[in-house]
């Protein structure tokens, strides 16, 4: 069929094009919001049917999922060192990451 003989040119100097009275087919209006619009009020039931989980929020998660197990203090070195076997000549070598996840402690202690 032509362009010129469709319908959408024949009532292209109408005021309306075939939609009836004033506000019909215009904008969102006609389909109850724009958007999401409705989703609480009068588009519940579809809400709750087609997407159950659109309202609310997810669970809580940290934002680091490490989670600090076991710790050791700086000031409390000077007992481990006294604990692990070594020879009188040289300097005692710990391995802080056995047994611990995270080293505490202030810049001047006693």
């Amino acid at each position: 069929m032509a362009t010129r003989f469709r319908k959408s040119r024949r009532q292209r100097g109408t005021r309306y094009c075939g939609w009836g009275q004033i506000g019909q087919h215009r904008q969102s209006g006609s389909r109850g919001g724009i958007g999401g619009g409705g989703k609480h009020k009068h588009f519940w039931i579809r809400t709750v049917i087609e997407e159950p989980d659109h309202f609310g929020h997810d669970t809580l998660n940290s934002y680091s999922r490490f989670l600090v197990k076991k710790w050791i203090n700086l000031r409390d070195l000077k007992n481990l060192s006294l604990r692990q076997p070594h020879k009188k000549d040289e300097k005692p070598v710990l391995d802080l990451v056995i047994g611990n996840s995270k080293t505490l402690g202030r810049r001047k202690y006693q």
